[in-house]
C-alpha cells in the first residue's frame, strides 16, 4: 500500500501593523489554504522590522495557532538566532518535529 505524501507551503506577510501567516496544502489546482491568522504588533512600522522581540513573539504566536489548526509542525529552518528568524529563515511544514 502506497502512502500519499501531502506537500505544504507556508508564507509570512510582514505588514503594518500586523504580521500574517498562511499555510496551504498543495493540490492539483494550486494551493488550498488550511490555516490563516494575523496578529497586530508594534514590532513592524511601515513594513520594516523596528522591534525584534515583539516581531519574534508575534511570529511564534502565529506558528502556535497554525500548528493547533493544522496538526502539523511548522518550523523555521536555518534560523539559528532571532535575527535569522526574522531575515534568513525558511518556513517548513511537516507532520512532526524533525521530519
Amino acid at each position: 500500500m502506497q502512502t500519499e505524501m501531502n506537500e505544504y507551503a507556508a508564507a509570512l506577510d510582514f505588514g503594518s501593523p500586523k504580521i500574517a501567516l498562511a499555510v496551504g496544502e498543495k493540490c492539483e489546482n494550486g494551493i488550498r489554504i488550511i490555516s490563516y491568522n494575523d496578529v497586530r504588533t508594534d514590532g513592524i512600522d511601515k513594513g520594516e522590522i523596528v522591534k525584534d522581540k515583539q516581531t519574534v513573539d508575534a511570529i511564534r504566536e502565529l506558528v502556535r495557532k497554525a500548528e493547533e489548526q493544522t496538526g502539523k509542525h511548522i518550523g523555521i529552518a536555518n534560523a539559528k538566532s532571532r535575527l535569522d528568524m526574522l531575515c534568513g529563515g525558511t518556513l517548513t511544514v511537516t507532520s512532526q518535529p524533525g521530519q
